[in-house]
């Protein structure tokens, strides 16, 4: 599968995160995605907004 290309279940996966309170960092660890970008891409696409990450 090439970069960029998200399996349903990983969009489940990044809503259900994403709906759980993960920011886009914390799904990308999860989804075992190393492009922060590309998760953040496709979370506008789906229009769910992560949490911004507590430091």
């Amino acid at each position: 599968m090439a970069q960029g290309d998200w399996t349903e279940t990983e969009v489940q996966d990044i809503k259900a995160a994403i709906i759980d309170g993960l920011s886009d960092e914390e799904a990308a660890e999860v989804l075992d995605r190393a492009d922060i970008e590309e998760v953040r891409k496709k979370c506008r696409e789906l229009g769910v907004e992560p949490k911004k990450r507590e430091s």
